[in-house]
């Protein structure tokens, strides 16, 4: 089945000097793996320079259930990338924290969606703020299924395990200060966070990752973000 779609790219992996294999989010299937051969032909259409991370792409592809890999006949940019370099930075990281997240499934056209404005505010911005990143881990739970439940947000401690605020303080609970913090980053009311809260708002959402089947290890754009801290 041929088709053509929006997608979103998380970057490729050189197999050799004239194929990659490329992950990609797609409007229609969810995130896909791609085999594209022959990409430094003159004559192809899958211009590798359009496979940056969070590219906003549209492709052609043929489906075939028979594949893990899927072929992938053509790209074309849709959405011009950012020039500044703090955006670009910022796309690595949020494309290395999908590809931990995010297992290939079926379409869920709400998470394209959502990914798709926040990668084309993102081109459209001259500045980042430095805690963006915070706020799109926080955003995205809601996709995945299992964002905190405010209705108890006054209570004093946060509760990992099931996503609740509470006022006895249990192994499962992180401390008032670390509390606070995330009652701010999900308040969306973190634009006076220093360095060290923006560290410990992102170790906290790791570990609440963590809680709920989705284990995050050896992030190497943390330093990126860590870069953007300063």
């Amino acid at each position: 089945m041929s088709y053509i779609c929006k997608a979103i790219s998380l970057g490729y992996k050189k197999i050799n000097s004239s194929t990659v294999i490329c992950s990609l989010i797609t409007e229609k299937f969810g995130l896909v793996s791609y085999l594209i051969k022959g990409f430094q032909s003159k004559k192809s259409k899958t211009k590798i320079n359009t496979l940056e991370p969070m590219g906003l792409i549209q492709i052609k592809s043929a489906q075939s259930k028979n594949r893990n890999l899927q072929r992938l006949d053509e790209i074309r940019l849709l959405v011009p990338p950012t020039n500044f370099i703090s955006a670009k930075l910022l796309k690595l990281f949020y494309a290395e924290f999908l590809k931990k997240v995010i297992s290939e499934s079926t379409e869920d056209i709400s998470l394209f969606n959502f990914l798709w404005k926040i990668i084309f505010d993102l081109n459209s911005d001259k500045r980042i703020n430095k805690s963006d990143h915070l706020l799109f881990i926080i955003k995205l739970t809601n996709y995945l299924g299992f964002y905190p439940n405010v209705m108890n947000i006054k209570n004093s401690y946060f509760n990992l395990e099931n996503g609740d605020f509470e006022n006895i303080k249990s192994e499962n609970t992180i401390t008032k200060k670390e509390s606070d913090i995330f009652k701010s980053i999900l308040n969306d009311k973190c634009d006076d966070f220093n360095k060290n809260d923006r560290e410990v708002g992102l170790d906290i959402l790791v570990k609440y990752y963590n809680y709920h089947n989705h284990e995050i290890k050896n992030l190497k754009s943390k330093k990126i973000i860590e870069s953007l801290n300063e």
